[in-house]
């Protein structure tokens, strides 16, 4: 499985890689949705993870970009609750088409598991 990491947060972005690595998934990383764009139409992942806010393109607009491109792709819109309100975000990109949302910090075993059930196991 494809797995494409689209964070602009390097260590956070780093750590989600090494773990699904580890679980033998095949990753690809990016720091914004400018950057994810081609690395969508190169790789065609089965998966996208993504952050909903960044430079350039934010996660909304990649999420709708995909959907229109290919719905058959998997879609994790991730946030922060650093600010007030954020979780109401998550819950917009659910709207805009994301499969499933992870709200900030979460473990490698959520991540995991939040893959597994979009998979269907």
């Amino acid at each position: 499985m494809k797995i494409l990491i689209i964070d602009d947060d390097a260590v956070f972005r780093g750590a989600m890689s090494k773990a699904l690595k580890k679980e033998k998934y095949e990753t690809f990383i990016a720091l914004d949705g400018m950057e994810a764009t081609g690395i969508i139409k190169a790789e065609n992942p089965d998966l996208i993870i993504t952050d909903l806010f960044m430079p350039n393109k934010e996660g909304f607009e990649l999420i709708q970009e995909v959907r229109e491109t290919d719905p058959s792709i998997k879609i994790i819109a991730i946030s922060s609750d650093g600010l007030a309100g954020r979780s109401s975000f998550l819950k917009m990109a659910k709207a805009f088409g994301a499969n499933a949302v992870l709200q900030k910090p979460f473990t490698a075993e959520d991540l995991l598991a939040t893959i597994e059930e979009l998979q269907g196991k």
